[in-house]
C-alpha cells in the first residue's frame, strides 16, 4: 500500500493540523521539528482498515518561521 500525503492546514508551535486523506477531516498532531516530513497514524484509526492504520500518512511542514 502506498502511503498517502496529508495536506497541512496550519502549524502552531509544536502542533500541525492536517487534512486526513482517509476521512477528509482535520486531525492535530504533535510534530518533532518544522521543515521535516513526518509519518503519523490517522486519528480516525478506529474506523479505518488495519492496512490503513498501519500505513498512516505523511505530511511535511515548512521550516522555522
Amino acid at each position: 500500500m502506498t502511503i498517502p500525503t496529508a495536506e497541512v492546514v496550519s502549524v502552531r508551535n509544536r502542533h500541525a493540523v492536517v487534512l486526513c486523506p482517509y476521512c477528509n477531516q482535520r486531525h492535530r498532531h504533535a510534530i518533532e521539528r518544522r521543515g521535516t516530513t513526518e509519518h503519523r497514524a490517522p486519528a480516525c484509526g478506529l474506523v479505518r482498515s488495519s492496512a490503513q492504520r498501519v500505513a498512516g500518512y505523511r505530511f511535511t511542514t515548512e521550516g522555522e518561521p
